[in-house]
This record gives C-alpha cells, structure tokens and sequence, in this order.
C-alpha cells in the first residue's frame, strides 16, 4: 500500500524542485556528475573562454582536481570532433603513400601518444586547418628536415609531402611543403594561414607554461578547434557537441 505526504506535491512545484524533471534532462552534457548542470555550464563557459584550471577553480568555488578532470573529459570530446572532420583521419587518405608518415614504420608506437617532442603534420582546407601527430619512428628524419639539417632530396621516405606543412613543436618555424603543382599565390595564402595557426597554438600554450607530452595531443586538438571555430560561439558550440555527445 502506496502512501503520499500530504504537500509534498504542491512544495515541489512552487520551488521548482528538480525531483520533478527527468534525470535525461538534468544530465544533458555530464551524466553521473554530482555537479548541478548551471554549475557545470558556468565551468564550459570559462573553459570556451580558455581560462585555466586553477582560475576557473577559484571563480567557481569547485575543486581544482574535479575542474581538471571535466576540462580533461572535455579535450577529449573535442578531439574525437576534430577526428571525425577531419580528412587526415579519412581512411582512404591515410592509405595514400604522401601522408604514409602518420603510420609508424616499427610496429612498436603507440597511437596519438609520445616520449619524445611532438611533431605533427599540417593541412590547410577551405581556410581551416588539420593536424596528425607523428609517431616517435618518424621524428628523427622529419624533425632534421624541419630544422634546416637535412635537405628535402635527401629524405629517405616521402610520406610527408601531401602536407603542407609539418611543425616541430620545440621549433619556432613551420616547415612549409612547397607544392609546385599550385599557383604561387594558392601556397603564399596556404603557408600564411598555417603560419598564423601555429603563432595562436605557442600563444595559447605558452599560457600553460608547458604542456606535457602525454596530453599535447589533446591540447593541439583544442587548438585546431579554437582556430578553426574562432568566428563562432565556442560556448554555444560545446554545448552542442556535448548534447550530442555527453561526458
């Protein structure tokens, strides 16, 4: 037998109670999280105004521990976005001989993780850019050429000419691919945007005051998104991606 306290109905919708909502739509973006779903929108809102960790802890009153945890949780939405639209991680181009450099030649690297300083490759597409990291087999050569020490005739492999640039992230410069099949216009345009891209990633990580190998992908990531979306709404469009996607 069933019994109801009188009033607790009425009590529930004056105050708004949220025992009165279904739990799908208090937990859009971050299921199972103790957080109330205003205080996790204020924490993605500093995070699209690329605030740190520490800072957006004191602005909220939230442990820097759990602030990190949900910025972490929220690089890695955001890299499988960039995966996803990006034609680097199209299967058939990864097939292609000119972007073999993305695959590793000794069976050992791990995918998207490194024990040595990054190096990526750089597309430009349509005013966008994307990146592929490289693994560690393929840094010694590709990082010499970037670095002026090795001429690109002498490669020993040519994985890395569908690019249009390649980036040591220790280095200053972007080794821009020179694409004699293109106008020299269509490259000057091409290498300025990728120059511009790679000035906005060091300003952003420098920030941070390093980044370590271990999450530089998912940093590098979260650039390739902020600079490609820097004309919209970057709060109204991770709140899209996480509705879609939840944490």
């Amino acid at each position: 037998m069933l019994f109801k306290l009188a009033g607790v109905p009425e009590l529930a919708k004056k105050t708004g109670s949220h025992e009165s909502k279904p739990m799908s739509e208090l937990r859009r973006y971050y299921r199972r999280s103790r957080i109330p779903e205003d205080k996790f929108c204020e924490l993605v809102r500093y995070f699209a105004q690329d605030l740190s960790a520490t800072e957006v802890a004191s602005l909220t009153g939230v442990t820097r521990k759990s602030v990190t945890t949900i910025f972490l949780k929220l690089r890695r939405r955001i890299a499988e976005q960039c995966e996803r639209s990006s034609p680097l991680f199209n299967l058939r181009l990864n097939q292609k001989e000119e972007y073999s450099c993305v695959r590793c030649i000794c069976g050992r690297c791990r995918s998207k993780s490194s024990h040595r300083s990054p190096v990526f490759g750089v597309l430009a597409d349509s005013g966008k850019v994307f990146t592929a990291p490289m693994p560690d087999c393929q840094k010694p050569f590709l990082r010499a050429m970037v670095r002026g020490r090795v001429s690109e005739k002498d490669m020993p492999f040519n994985g890395w000419h569908g690019y249009d640039a390649l980036v040591d992230a220790e280095y200053a410069k972007p080794f821009i691919v020179n694409k004699q099949v293109d106008e020299p216009k269509v490259n000057r345009f091409r290498a300025d945007g990728i120059e511009n891209f790679w000035g906005f990633a060091k300003a952003r990580l420098e920030k941070f005051y390093g980044v370590p190998n271990r999450t530089f992908y998912l940093h590098l990531k979260e650039t390739e998104w902020r600079f490609n979306l820097s004309h919209y709404d970057l709060y109204g469009e991770l709140l899209k991606l996480m509705e879609k996607h939840p944490l």
